[in-house]
């Protein structure tokens, strides 16, 4: 009962009788191909009776192949138990991967019983399939065997009266379009649209764009597909990358691409859409975002929404006033400080960013103002901040003037000072409104008792200006001995404060002092340094210089040349060598120079000249003392 024809195995599969009755039992073969099984049940027992022939149609959906066609000559026997299974191997050019689909009419002579389809794609094992057989019925029509009914099985155009087989059915109409069924339950055979919001054959997917392939060519692309790989990839998050160009680069507020942590992120997926119950899909609009929204520059917020089409876009969009913020990725609605704004735009007090001010409108700080310029409380020009500039002269408001002069065009404002001394510097404290300064153009003479010059500390003092080297033992007209204005007060005479008369080492033993002389007629000193007198010198970028040649003059190893001190004769204080820098230096003792052997004992006020000055005494013989200190009365004068 069971045997091969046509490349068909099949096995009837019915109660204990039935197959006892069998010449052979075993289950179905298992290679490639399909393990088909026609269930009948759902056809009455008296019409299973009745049936005497039947066709097997067999399409591969692949393009150009022609539907196989069979008779199982034991299957109207085996069909009235109401169940048979058998294997189908398909023939050569068939393989994996390849959509077969199955149509078995079951018949009486040439009036349909009963028929059934189903479908199934092959893989490399074998593949069930079930043909679920129901009653069917002749429409008369042109279709081969007089054309079978609306609603009834096939798998071909041709088996039908109507010439058109749709999902498995004879159909009123082709039924190609999205979101249509020809065996809807309550309409089998009429071509019917799914009900709207439904999508039972997932036909209204989202629209993906295909990857983005990279390569070894560096390339804005490429690296914005790397990013867009954070997230669902799409072609569209790489062409923002990519695409800059959206983006004006002379605008200092998008100067930078900012490309967001973890990459560009896109969900084209969430664009999918549903049928419409009109023979179409419906798809989320632009109102639907699919996607994390980024700060491409200060003004540019890049955005992903559905384009209504089922696919993921990106767009640009540029924010007014406001920054974008780049925690969220939107544009800013209030501020709290200029950064808050475009560069167009400054933050107001009320919080909110407003156009930045021209020239000639009150402003309290530059933010506010086009040219970045706030003087006078006014925007300004330029920032107007010299003695003699104003930003607010009557009919010139905004604009950087020279105070009550108009110059020429190109020539600048220029100050001149009193001179009310007439030593040719200028009052330093001088103001145009204390009437101590006044206003001219550049390169003009300056007015009667006025100089360019504003270096005077007195003005009222024809000895005191800059570059005074002469020392006085009274005040000056506005007080203190500042006579040279730096600033700070030089006396005349050094001050050894509790200092006695003691002899000098050798030369590289300065530091080692004697109460007795070395030598006959040798003069004692208030102090014994060691000195810079001469050498060849370095710029302060030339390398450390080798000091070895300085060890015989007292120089330990390790030691700078910066740790020792210079006092240049006459003076009575210490201070620091500085560059330029030794590279092989002369050193003495300070001791041969005169005015470090007369000087006060104690500290003396400027203009004094009650306190006693001492001048150390010789020794006549070596090995001997000083003679006694010879004191004199002298004036400590300063400047």
């Amino acid at each position: 009962m069971s045997r091969l024809r046509f490349g068909l195995a099949f096995v009837l599969v019915a109660g204990a009788a039935a197959l006892a009755a069998c010449s052979k039992t075993g289950s179905p073969p298992s290679g490639f191909g399909v393990n088909v099984t026609v269930d009948a049940t759902m056809v009455p027992s008296a019409q299973r009776a009745m049936i005497t022939t039947d066709k097997l149609t067999v399409v591969d959906d692949a393009a150009g192949s022609t539907p196989v066609m069979r008779t199982l000559d034991d299957l109207p026997k085996a069909i009235a138990g109401g169940t048979v299974r058998f294997h189908y191997t398909p023939g050569a050019g068939v393989s994996a991967g390849d959509k077969l689909s199955f149509g078995l009419d079951v018949m009486n002579g040439s009036t349909l019983i009963a028929s059934g389809a189903a479908s199934v794609t092959l893989e490399t094992g074998a593949v069930s399939l079930t043909i679920a057989l129901t009653s069917g019925g002749n429409d008369g029509g042109t279709g081969s065997d007089g054309g079978k009914g609306s609603g009834t099985a096939c798998v071909t155009d041709g088996e039908c009266g109507s010439g058109f087989c749709a999902d498995g059915v004879c159909c009123n109409e082709k039924c190609d379009d999205v979101c249509v069924s020809c065996k809807l339950p309550a309409s089998k055979g009429t071509c019917t649209p799914y009900a709207a919001d439904t999508d039972p054959e997932m036909e209204c997917a989202a629209k993906l764009p295909p990857p983005v392939v990279e390569t070894d060519a560096a390339s804005p692309t490429a690296d914005a597909s790397t990013d867009a790989g954070a997230g669902d990839a799409s072609t569209g998050d790489a062409q923002v990358e990519a695409g800059p160009g959206t983006v004006d680069a002379d605008d200092s507020d998008a100067l930078v691409i900012n490309t967001p942590d973890g990459g560009i992120m896109s969900k084209p997926a969430v664009c999918g859409g549903t049928c419409s119950g009109a023979r179409s899909c419906k798809y989320p609009d632009k109102t639907k975002s699919c996607g994390t929204s980024f700060c491409n520059s200060r003004k540019d917020v890049i955005s992903f929404a559905c384009d209504g089409n089922g696919g993921c876009a990106a767009a640009v969009s540029t924010c007014t006033d406001y920054a974008c913020d780049e925690t969220n990725g939107t544009c800013r609605t209030t501020c709290q400080a200029h950064l808050n704004c475009l560069l167009t735009d400054y933050c107001a007090g009320d919080n909110t960013c407003k156009g930045k001010k021209s020239d000639g409108i009150m402003c309290a700080t530059g933010d506010e103002c086009m040219s970045g310029n706030c003087s006078g409380n006014f925007c300004c020009n330029t920032a107007c901040e010299g003695v003699g500039l104003t930003c607010v002269q009557a009919g010139h408001v905004g604009q950087c003037q020279c105070q009550g002069v108009t110059c020429g065009a190109g020539v600048s404002c220029q100050v001149f000072y009193q001179d009310m001394d007439a030593d040719g510097y200028g009052n330093r404290n001088g103001t145009i409104a204390a009437g101590t300064a006044k206003a001219g153009c550049a390169g003009s003479a300056p007015p009667a008792g006025f100089v360019a010059d504003n270096t005077d500390c007195d003005d009222g003092d024809a000895n005191a200006h800059p570059g005074q080297t002469m020392f006085f033992g009274v005040q000056r007209k506005s007080g203190g001995f500042d006579y040279d204005c730096d600033d700070k007060t030089t006396k005349e005479t050094p001050e050894y404060l509790g200092g006695s008369c003691k002899f000098c080492g050798a030369v590289g033993t300065c530091d080692a002092t004697s109460s007795t002389c070395a030598a006959a007629n040798e003069t004692a000193s208030f102090v014994c340094p060691q000195e810079y007198s001469g050498g060849i010198i370095r710029s302060v970028s030339e390398p450390e210089p080798n000091l070895s040649p300085l060890r015989e003059v007292g120089l330990a190893a390790g030691d700078s040349l910066t740790s020792y001190a210079s006092v240049a004769p006459g003076a009575g204080s210490i201070t620091p060598i500085q560059p330029p820098i030794c590279k092989v230096c002369i050193l003495q003792c300070c001791g041969c120079a005169a005015a470090d052997k007369t000087g006060f004992r104690q500290a003396v006020p400027c203009g004094d000249s009650s306190v006693p000055q001492y001048t150390c005494g010789s020794c006549s013989v070596a090995g001997g003392g000083a003679s006694a200190m010879t004191p004199s009365f002298k004036q400590q004068r300063c400047r």
